[in-house]
């Protein structure tokens, strides 16, 4: 897949090599000039617009000739349709030259160069449009070394796509600017190139000694020319791992459950001192995946990294793989390794909370006077804890649609053994049915503490338990009902004396209406909440009555 995007009128193409998404750079003719060095050399233009950057040189040391033969410098540039222009605000106050033109004679031009005193100078020409290019030295993933296979591979394209049939050379220079290889690249399919005329052009080559190395990539394509320089070192291996891996399962508290799972990676001779990075990833069957990371600093340390089975748990489908392994020593990436084999491991022994709270396992709507609405909602909420004992808890229900609390439930003293136990929570229908809400509801801020002294982490709030079934508020008691006709049902509901004194009180709020609507509304509403209060706790009020109550 090739992306494309505009950027300064440039196009810059996205391709994918090796699996990895390269972006492409414009292709220049590159030339490089020594300390008090000078240079004379060709560069070919194709199109009528181009742009030549020189820096580490004098206006008075650059000339160009133009294909016919025409000598230009910055005095008579102008008389040629050539712009000659010199900044000296760049960030190292070192004047850049630009020479260019919109309307070039195309063909091969000459120039000479001369550096400036104690200065390394360069020239570069830049077309309009371009080569695009990306080149590629080794495997990104891994280090250089000594006497084994280096690929080089360079990627052109010209206005979007692969520019095929080009000539591509490569010299490969030494530190002392001594040329160690000659390359060619060919982009035909045969190996080491993957695939004919997709643009990518390959061939592979060694060196014998470390040190740092430089090429000079030379590009000819419909004559279009580029000319650029990529550096790269060749160094003795830091660390050299084989792929095989041990698992050391850690149960630090001696429990019989497992807290740990150490990996460690074999390696195949020993580690150059210093500090590495070490990261893992584990993938589950799903794509899921968890990361760690150790940093080692001797060299008998062996490259471990270390996972807490609380991430591991958060990997779900079996069987998980050990997908990556990555090695850096500072900044520098020494592997990349990939699929390095299959984690067997059974999770039915890793650690685990000492108190869980599963879900919802069931609910149901309870009619106690078989009137036809439920008057309960009961919940069953399953709980697996690994020490018996008396507990508390305490739990809301709120509606799913808007979250408005619907109402509180709790006990105080619960018995529950060892393994799984299913609590049933009970919560009131009028309050159900007094909300408007249809179901389905949720459990919230679901508190569970132990009622005994324990070192376990047994007390747990969990915001969320689960959802109940569907319901709706026609079912419950309380529905679209009023005031009034709430404290009468409870009322009715209540042993006789107790009973008579709401409905007492309920006349006398009646009775006033007419005169004082304000009054009686304010005393309706506290009335109605005081027999709310006797319901949801099932007891009668005093005999003789509510302090205050005439």
């Amino acid at each position: 897949m090739k992306i494309f995007s505009y950027i300064s009128g440039l196009i810059v193409a996205t391709v994918s090599i090796t699996s990895q998404a390269l972006p492409l750079i414009p292709m220049a003719q590159v030339f490089q000039i020594e300390k008090n060095g000078s240079i004379s050399e060709q560069f070919l233009i194709s199109n009528d617009s181009f742009s030549a950057f020189v820096t580490g040189a004098n206006s008075s040391d650059i000339t160009l000739t133009l294909p016919n033969g025409t000598l230009i410098n910055e005095s008579n540039a102008s008389n040629y349709g050539i712009n000659w222009s010199i900044d000296t605000s760049d960030i190292n106050n070192e004047s850049l030259i630009t020479i260019g033109s919109d309307s070039a004679i195309t063909g091969t031009f000459a120039f000479t160069v001369k550096a400036r005193d104690q200065e390394k100078a360069g020239f570069s020409v830049l077309e309009d449009p371009s080569l695009q290019y990306r080149a590629i030295i080794g495997n990104p993933s891994q280090p250089i070394t000594p006497n084994t296979e280096i690929p080089f591979s360079v990627i052109l394209y010209y206005a979007g796509f692969p520019a095929t049939g080009a000539t591509i050379n490569v010299g490969v220079l030494d530190s002392t600017g001594t040329t160690v290889r000659q390359l060619t690249l060919k982009d035909d399919g045969q190996a080491p190139d993957l695939s004919a005329g997709d643009g990518v052009y390959t061939t592979l080559t060694n060196l014998d000694k470390t040190g740092d190395y430089k090429t000079v990539i030379n590009a000819n394509w419909n004559n279009h020319r580029g000319r650029v320089y990529e550096a790269f070192s060749v160094s003795e291996k830091d660390v050299s791992v084989s792929g095989q891996f041990n698992v050391k399962l850690v149960d630090s508290d001696n429990n019989s459950l497992i807290n740990n799972v150490v990996l460690t990676f074999e390696e195949l001779q020993p580690r150059l001192p210093g500090t590495y990075s070490v990261t893992a990833e584990i993938k589950d069957a799903s794509g899921t995946s968890v990361t760690e990371t150790s940093l080692i600093n001797q060299p008998e340390t062996p490259l471990s990294v270390t996972f807490d089975v609380k991430k591991l748990k958060t990997l779900s489908t079996q069987p998980w793989h050990v997908s990556s392994l990555n090695i850096w020593k500072g900044p520098k990436v020494l592997g990349v390794w990939n699929d390095l084999g299959e984690l067997n491991i059974d999770i039915s022994n890793f650690e685990r909370d000492p108190l869980i709270v599963k879900d919802i396992v069931g609910d149901r709507g309870i009619d106690s006077d078989a009137d036809g609405l439920f008057d309960k909602l009961e919940i069953d909420v399953s709980i697996d804890t690994l020490v018996s004992g008396n507990y508390g808890i305490s739990a809301d229900l709120r509606s799913t649609s808007d979250n408005t609390l619907i109402g509180s439930t709790g006990i105080s003293q619960l018995s529950l053994n060892a393994g799984i136990n299913t609590v049933k929570l009970q919560f009131m229908g009028s309050n159900i049915g007094g909300s408007g809400k249809d179901g389905p509801y949720k459990l919230t801020n679901f508190l569970i503490y132990p009622n005994f002294n324990t070192s376990a982490q047994l007390a747990q709030l969990v915001a969320l338990v689960g959802e109940t079934s569907a319901y709706s508020c026609s079912q419950f008691i309380g529905c679209n009902s009023s005031m009034e006709n709430e404290v009468i049902r409870i009322a009715n509901g209540l042993c006789e004396k107790q009973g008579y004194q709401l409905l007492a009180k309920l006349k006398l709020i009646q009775a006033i209406a007419n005169k004082h609507p304000d009054v009686a509304e304010k005393q309706l509403e506290g009335l109605y909440q005081r027999a709310k209060a006797i319901e949801r706790s099932g007891s009668c009020p005093p005999a003789e009555g509510w302090s205050g109550d005439k």
